[in-house]
């Protein structure tokens, strides 16, 4: 055995069995305990459907709920006669197969609309450009429940735009 392994088997060992002060015990008990629902619809309108190398592409993404699928994942889709607005949500849009990454992210006004600008590579090879939208909303994070739970949808263009 290493002297490496058997300093962090120690290490394991001692983290094991230090007692945690009882403030703490809940905090680390409630790590990592999230539960994700399907709630969002999202749906793009790009600015332009043609951009060249080094363009700023701009996109209006509008959150609405509920989603359109089955949120619950129980097998029965519902259409939803109404849809309201989501307001707060934390969405970012992102090309694909770009190298630095182009992303941008921004929060819905009232109307569950945010307008956000990604500017397209100058190394950009022409043809279509694939996108991909996520928008979330984290419920109680951090809170005395221990229940977080966040609210997503998503949306994949492809193609969302072409570089010519």
């Amino acid at each position: 055995m290493t002297k490496v392994v058997r300093a962090l088997m120690l290490a394991l060992l001692v983290t094991a069995v230090t007692p945690l002060p009882a403030d703490a015990t809940a905090d680390v008990r409630c790590r990592s305990a999230r539960t994700y629902v399907y709630t969002f619809t999202v749906e793009t309108k790009w600015e332009k459907k043609i951009y060249g190398p080094g363009d700023v592409a701009r996109v209006t993404v509008t959150v609405t709920r509920p989603a359109p699928q089955d949120p619950l994942g129980l097998g029965v889709p519902l259409d939803p006669p109404v849809t309201q607005p989501a307001e707060g949500v934390d969405v970012s849009t992102s090309f694909q197969g770009f190298f630095p990454y182009v992303f941008d992210r921004d929060i819905t006004n009232a109307d569950g609309k945010v307008k956000l600008t990604l500017k397209l590579p100058p190394s950009a090879k022409r043809g279509p450009v694939d996108s991909y939208t996520y928008a979330s909303l984290l419920h109680n994070a951090q809170g005395p429940a221990c229940s977080d739970f966040e609210e997503y949808g998503y949306k994949w263009d492809v193609p969302a735009v072409m570089v010519r």
